[in-house]
């Protein structure tokens, strides 16, 4: 367990090494995350990629789940449907996908002798049961989740300070982790109430957007603006807080408006001030994807061939296989339609869950967690739909954990919402 629990439980030991074991993973997963050495060339990084070091993370989070898990059962031992077990449940398209994964990559390491596997998509994937386990094994609910927020917040200048550090050598930093970080400005705009505070997180998070200059930064910044507008318009104003609404609404349009005259103008003059996207690139990777999903639309290659394409002639960064930046494109072509189907299912049903939980009469700090997980989901997906960070390791678990967290509060949300109003 992670937090002290009711005299039901006897030994306090369980709270100890649960706690230890969560902090351990979360430090190790934040650290690996954002390699703070960044020693490494390119998207090779030494403390990141070299050896077991990449699983630290994995192996504390494995100790956080059993300890957290054997507590649970010894605090409610006749427990016959406990909470943790109905929230997995909902995801079990997701978890199913997972172990589809898993098995393929399994076949082509040990069978076809392939090194460059999903191996380390599927293995990412186990964020998504942890996150859930950890979220219910604590008295406080949304404990893990703000935990694992403020943790983010915490790494933020690390993350800012490389990438501008690499823009101004003309390189970059991040582009692939950007979705973690662009919307804790939303969450902490609507979660403090030191209007000041939230404001500056919230600019301070625009300003990493636009500096990692990356198109995919940019879809993410505008989505998470779009959403506060969105969420501006929609609230119902109080009689003290209407001409703050009518401010905050006002500004955050003029900026948006502002921002489509920028980008008007920086399509209108592409070459010249937008990044190049490597179109050369993307357009051998995304027709060979298509070509394999063509030739076995059903099931794909079952996830048992390589993760990498091959270029041909073209060299990039010293190699002529790359990886597909795109790992929606990856699940298609190497899932076939029952590999995508099931992960669309699963996260129709994650998302499902999570607007109910915002449309419930939940505490505003309740629906501000699930503002702020619910953008960095949808942000992951779209930064997923035209790189691969899902297939990296450190950064798939972060994205699958936030998933878990996404969920369980979803669930968490609409079960005090249920009780309050009487109903099962």
């Amino acid at each position: 367990m992670l937090t002290g629990t009711t005299a039901r439980i006897e030994n306090p030991l369980d709270f100890d090494i649960g706690k230890v074991y969560f902090y351990l993973f979360l430090f190790f997963a934040l650290f690996l995350l954002i390699d703070p050495f960044y020693t490494g060339y390119g998207a090779f990084r030494v403390t990141r990629d070299i050896g077991p070091l990449k699983y630290t993370a994995l192996l504390f989070g494995a100790g956080a789940f059993f300890f957290s898990l054997a507590g649970m059962m010894l605090k409610n031992p006749r427990a016959k449907q406990p909470p943790w077990r109905e929230t997995l449940a909902r995801a079990w398209p997701l978890l199913l996908f997972g172990l589809y994964m898993l098995g393929g990559a399994l076949v082509a390491r040990n069978y076809f002798d392939i090194q460059e596997t999903f191996l380390p998509f599927a293995i990412g994937m186990v964020g998504l049961p942890l996150a859930v386990v950890l979220f219910w094994s604590v008295n406080q609910r949304m404990l893990v989740a703000r935990r694992f927020l403020q943790a983010l917040l915490l790494i933020l200048p690390v993350v800012i300070g490389w990438v501008v550090v690499k823009r101004m050598d003309g390189g970059q930093a991040f582009h692939i982790e950007i979705f973690l970080f662009v919307p804790l400005g939303v969450y902490f705009f609507l979660a403090l109430k030191q209007r000041w505070l939230g404001w500056l997180i919230l600019l301070t998070n625009i300003f990493l957007a636009v500096v990692s200059f990356k198109n995919t930064a940019f879809l993410v910044l505008l989505l998470c603006l779009v959403y506060l507008i969105v969420l501006g318009l929609a609230s119902k104003p109080t009689r003290s807080g209407s001409l703050r609404r009518v401010l905050v609404v006002y500004g955050l349009l003029i900026g948006l408006v502002g921002g489509a005259v920028g980008v008007t103008y920086l399509l209108q003059n592409r070459e010249e001030y937008l990044p190049t996207g490597n179109v050369d690139v993307r357009k051998i990777t995304y027709e060979a994807s298509y070509t394999r999903f063509l030739e076995n639309p059903l099931v794909g290659t079952g996830f048992s061939d390589s993760s990498l394409i091959d270029l041909g002639t073209l060299i990039v960064l010293g190699d002529n296989v790359l990886i597909s930046h795109s790992d929606l494109l990856d699940i298609l072509s190497h899932g076939g339609l029952i590999g995508a189907g099931l992960f669309v299912f699963g996260f129709y049903r994650v998302l499902a869950r999570a607007v109910r939980a915002l449309r419930s009469p939940a505490s505003a700090a309740d629906k501000a967690m699930i503002h702020g997980l619910l953008l960095i989901v949808v942000s992951g997906l779209i930064v997923a739909a035209f790189n691969s960070p899902l297939i990296t390791l450190t950064v798939g678990v972060m994205f699958w954990f936030s998933t878990g967290l996404l969920l369980a509060s979803a669930e968490y949300v609409i079960r005090q919402s249920g009780s309050k109003q009487g109903q099962p």
